[in-house]
């Protein structure tokens, strides 16, 4: 008499295994690949946010050391509300704008693309160590310092510059 052989078959346990495994693989290609592209999206950010800050610290630094008709006061004089009317480097201390500007007061693309915003904060240091020091009669530099932070308030570039006064004189 004739017998067949045993065929051994592909089964629905050997079929569900097979999709969970393949399953799981693909869930953990797809979790690496949204590591990688936010990678990239922050390092972007970053470049973008160095070069904004490069750009507002050449500005900064472009600008008289000190007012000649105010000495001593970090910070706006009366009158100076916009950049535009900024006459010297320390004017732009405490200046904060939640999408950055140009110097015109109007938003950069690239920073309202990106919600870039800015803080600057400008101090009186030695200029022999540069160490803050407030109460020093020595006022003949300065430290900028430029922050750009991303819509969600997370430091993205920090730029530190400084200002020295180059005339001889005591700052005033």
């Amino acid at each position: 008499m004739f017998r067949p052989t045993a065929h051994r078959s592909f089964g629905y346990v050997e079929s569900t295994v097979s999709v969970t495994i393949l399953t799981g693989a693909v869930f953990a290609g797809l979790q690496m690949m949204g590591s990688y592209v936010s990678g990239v999206e922050i390092g972007a950010e970053t470049q973008i946010a160095r070069q904004l800050a490069a750009e507002l610290m050449a500005e900064i630094l472009a600008q008289p050391f000190e007012d000649e008709s105010v000495s001593g006061a970090i910070g706006p004089e009366s009158g100076e509300s916009t950049r535009t009317a900024f006459d010297d480097c320390d004017d732009y201390d405490g200046m904060s704008e939640p999408i950055m500007t140009g110097p015109d007061g109007t938003a950069l693309d690239i920073a309202a693309e990106r919600r870039l915003g800015v803080r600057v904060y400008v101090e009186w240091v030695r200029p022999d160590t540069l160490l803050t020091l407030p109460a020093s009669p020595e006022r003949n530099a300065k430290r900028v310092r430029i922050i750009i932070m991303n819509r969600d308030l997370k430091i993205r570039y920090r730029l530190i510059g400084y200002r020295m006064n180059t005339d001889g004189g005591d700052g005033s």
